[in-house]
């Protein structure tokens, strides 16, 4: 990726900017930009560091999406390294055993001393590693040990405990769901990590993870490849065997990610790049080709009521084909031409602006808030949008190993005979979307987010907030949010009282939350570049609002 940029306003040559939840991890990324790494390096380095500041809502026991655009070639890679679920899952696996289903913002299933949510039989071959190694190999220009070298030193002398982790621990559940200290008390090894001495670490105590420090360091030598096919590939199989687990070292030697083209759309003369399947960035293109229908800064201005009632229908359209077609594309036939174009878009709106009910089938996929992000932007024209999750993490910690397995078999359909129903193999569909939007040919905005199917319309709203509205990207992380993809207009609580009685009127069945911050409604994240070259970004103050800018 070699140098495109121009000088920072003031004489100052800027190198970048880094966007991530957690401050700790986007400061890592910041400094890998200063000493000579490109926006790829920054990402990765800033990514295995969340995994460590952070270590249930991303790590090397989880899987992802990223996109990356090489100013180099004027080119942008998506690099998809989603779990999948190993040899011995089969379609019944957990059917005998359900309990019943689970609403919350996506449909769950709880099954007996709930397996698919914890423990040895709910994690998926994890694909973190092999698409970090991939996209490094390809875009990174520092060599590959340099960029763990943060993680290793943050395991290995520890760190205080972020409240924001603790925070994720404590927070009550919805029904059916196991709390962050039933996963922490998952399995022994995972005990002695975050709870030693019988006792969950509190904010401000240290967090010390020697274990995870071996581990990287190890990949840091060996090469992903090591977890995959060498030592620790064979203490993960081993590990899974004792316990009864569903993938096998073949599954890990298997596994590969995908490299392919990003979906792509454009709004107002706009480039729109975004994640293909299983991951939803048809979505978040789909419902902006509805909203281009309509004059948005105008009807928010005029009346914003309005607004979000004409917004929130869009997004029940989407959702109405999401349920209907996407899925993973090794497994489900997707009419992706038809979702992503004008005129189906148009007949959309049609619906979005009419009376009749909008129906959404039975979402038959489930999703976790449990992830992390990370925008990066450089001084040469490089961009990326990543995101990373364990799920809502298993509890299970191989012995010796330190880190946390994800939970991806919880968001799959329990049920043979549904588009998201298990098979060997078989991602899970996601609302991850990694997106970049282009202004001129070069990149403008990098955005992501975290928070399971609320991400789509969450990086569409803040999108919309800078693009119609005008706002910085500060302002536009902080706007009050709302979301619809099913019988209630949910929103965060500032809103609802501004605009609950002119929404009722219109027919809504509203569902407020209990807070004026709710990250339950997504967190987002955005990079920007300007036309003068200067950095900016919002980084969602729900979360820990990480921003760096090297």
């Amino acid at each position: 990726m070699p140098s495109a940029g121009g000088p920072q306003p003031g004489g100052m040559q800027r190198k970048g900017v880094v966007v991530a939840p957690q401050p700790a991890a986007a400061s890592v990324g910041a400094a890998i930009l200063a000493d000579g790494g490109n926006a790829l390096d920054a990402a990765i380095a800033t990514a295995f560091a969340q995994g460590v500041v952070d270590p249930f809502n991303g790590g090397i026991g989880g899987f992802g999406c990223m996109l990356v655009h090489d100013a180099r070639n004027r080119r942008t890679t998506a690099v998809s390294y989603h779990g999948r679920a190993g040899s011995k899952a089969r379609s019944d696996v957990f059917a005998d055993d359900v309990v019943g289903q689970i609403h919350g913002h996506a449909e769950r299933y709880e099954v007996e001393a709930a397996v698919n949510q914890i423990g040895y039989r709910s994690p998926v071959v994890p694909g973190v590693l092999a698409g970090f190694d991939a996209a490094h190999r390809a875009f990174g220009r520092l060599p590959w040990k340099v960029l763990l070298e943060p993680a290793i030193r943050l395991a290995r002398d520890g760190i205080p405990l972020p409240g924001e982790v603790y925070a994720h621990w404590t927070d009550l559940t919805e029904p059916g769901h196991k709390s962050g200290l039933e996963r922490i008390r998952a399995t022994a090894a995972c005990a002695a990590i975050f709870a030693p001495g019988g006792s969950v670490l509190k904010p401000g105590e240290m967090l010390r993870q020697p274990d995870y420090a071996s581990t990287l360091a190890r990949i840091a030598e060996a090469g992903a490849d090591d977890f995959y096919r060498g030592d620790i590939a064979q203490t993960i199989a081993n590990d899974f065997l004792r316990n009864d687990g569903l993938f096998t070292s073949e599954d890990l030697a298997g596994y590969r990610p995908d490299v392919a083209s990003p979906v792509s759309g454009s709004y107002r003369g706009l480039r729109i790049e975004s994640s293909p399947l299983p991951a939803s960035g048809i979505q978040v293109i789909e419902l902006l080709n509805i909203l281009e229908q309509f004059d948005i800064a105008g009807l928010r201005r005029d009346d914003e009521a309005r607004y979000v009632h004409r917004v929130s229908r869009a997004m029940l359209a989407t959702f109405a084909d999401r349920a209907r077609f996407l899925g993973d594309p090794r497994f489900v036939d997707v009419p992706v031409d038809r979702l992503l174009g004008k005129a189906h878009a148009r007949d959309l709106a049609a619906l979005v602006e009419g009376e009749s009910a909008i129906s959404v089938d039975s979402l038959e996929y489930s999703e976790s808030r449990h992830t992390t992000h990370v925008c990066t932007m450089d001084g040469e024209g490089n961009a990326v949008s990543l995101t990373h999750t364990l799920g809502s993490a298993s509890g299970v910690v191989t012995p010796g190993l330190g880190f946390v397995y994800n939970n991806c078999m919880y968001q799959f359909h329990p049920f043979p005979g549904h588009p998201n129903s298990i098979a060997p193999g078989k991602s899970r569909l996601t609302g991850a979307a990694p997106t970049l939007v282009f202004k001129e040919s070069a990149p403008w905005m990098a955005l992501g987010a975290l928070g399971g199917t609320r991400m789509p319309t969450a990086i569409v709203n803040t999108f919309c907030n800078i693009v119609e509205h005008g706002m910085r990207p500060t302002e536009a992380v902080d706007a009050a949010r709302f979301h619809a993809e099913g019988p209630w207009l949910e929103m965060e609580s500032r809103l609802y009282w501004r605009l609950r009685d002119e929404l009722e009127a219109q027919g809504w069945r509203l569902r407020p939350s209990a807070k004026g911050y709710d990250r339950a409604f997504a967190l987002v994240f955005v990079a920007m570049r300007g036309a003068d070259g200067a950095f900016n970004g919002g980084s969602d103050p729900r979360g820990g609002g990480g921003l760096a800018i090297a």
